[in-house]
């Protein structure tokens, strides 16, 4: 019969006063959903989340070993100043802000698209 692991016992420790970055819930919506309309149109695959103390990342991949062709970043705001978020094409930065919501209209607005180097 098998045996239940508890996930947490494998953790690595976070050193004390650290805490992750991370999306919320309605942030994760927000980037799911246009995620979704991509892949539905088969433009995209794949996608990767990437959480640490210093930002919050969401990529979007064409193939599962291609580079990300879009990288929503969210960067922890210092001090008293707000989140930062940016939006990048590739390794280029696309355009940033300090709301999910303006980026995400802006992706909506521009028919964002890679040009194949390939051609």
């Amino acid at each position: 019969m098998s045996n239940l692991l508890n996930i947490s016992d494998f953790k690595t420790p976070a050193q004390p006063g650290t805490s992750i970055v991370s999306f919320s819930r309605q942030e994760l919506s927000a980037l799911m959903a246009i995620y979704a309309t991509r892949v539905a149109q088969g433009e995209w695959r794949d996608y990767s989340i990437t959480l640490n103390s210093r930002m919050a990342v969401f990529s979007i991949f064409r193939h599962s070993s291609d580079q990300p062709l879009y990288t929503f970043a969210k960067m922890l705001g210092l001090a008293n100043r707000p989140n930062k978020y940016i939006l990048f094409n590739g390794r280029k930065i696309f355009r940033s802000s300090t709301t999910i919501e303006d980026l995400v209209s802006q992706f909506h607005r521009q028919s964002l698209h890679l040009v194949s180097k390939d051609k």
